[in-house]
């Protein structure tokens, strides 16, 4: 999907909606445009200097971005956690595969892609980016790419620290409108996991 943006085109696609009963896929895609349209604009703002830049001049007004599921276990294979992928600017669908590269290697390796990259290097695979870093807010994890490495860092922080904002307010408002529920589901029933679990009390299934 695309939107214009503070001059700077954007790119998006969402790969997983994690919360379709309290945030269907419309206001989903609305948020992720959300953050994408607010990095855009942190961008422009930053590469020409204007006074809302944040994070020093960055050198191309471009950015790749990969966002993975902040609801599934870490066991979960990268491959099926990725969330959500930004490309931003003329040269931001280049730079995705890097942010892809940090945002996955975080999720495997568990920390920053930097830590591999600089001081555990035996633990990463053939393949691996060399270059950091990575971020992560409250298990949301982020990769980004095209500015300096410690830039590409701050603009992923502010990505997921966005990303958990405004998903915090949209599940707020669900809840407003189903005050009667207990369970994050439409249905107002729990995970399936969770009655199973229950019903062990009287014996597990073989």
């Amino acid at each position: 999907m695309s939107t214009p943006a503070a001059i700077l085109p954007v790119q998006f696609r969402i790969i997983a909606n994690p919360y379709p009963h309290t945030i269907p896929d419309p206001e989903f895609n609305l948020l992720i445009a959300t953050v994408a349209r607010r990095l855009a604009a942190q961008i422009h703002a930053d590469h020409n200097s204007l006074g809302d830049g944040q994070f020093g001049f960055l050198k191309r007004p471009s950015l790749g971005l990969c966002l993975m599921n902040p609801t599934l276990p870490r066991y979960t294979p990268a491959r099926h956690a990725v969330m959500a992928l930004i490309a931003i600017g003329d040269e931001g669908e280049s730079y995705l595969v890097n942010g892809a590269g940090k945002a996955i290697t975080h999720w495997e390796q568990g920390e920053n892609c930097g830590v591999g990259a600089y001081a555990d290097i035996h633990c990463l695979p053939d393949g691996s980016f060399v270059y950091g870093h990575s971020a992560e807010v409250n298990r949301t994890i982020a990769g980004a790419s095209a500015a300096s490495e410690q830039q590409d860092r701050a603009l992923a922080l502010r990505a997921a620290s966005e990303f958990n904002s405004f998903t915090a307010d949209a599940r707020k408002k669900w809840q407003e409108a189903h005050p009667q529920h207990k369970w994050f589901c439409n249905d107002n029933e729990p995970r399936v996991l969770f009655t199973e679990v229950a019903s062990w009390l009287h014996g597990v299934a073989a």
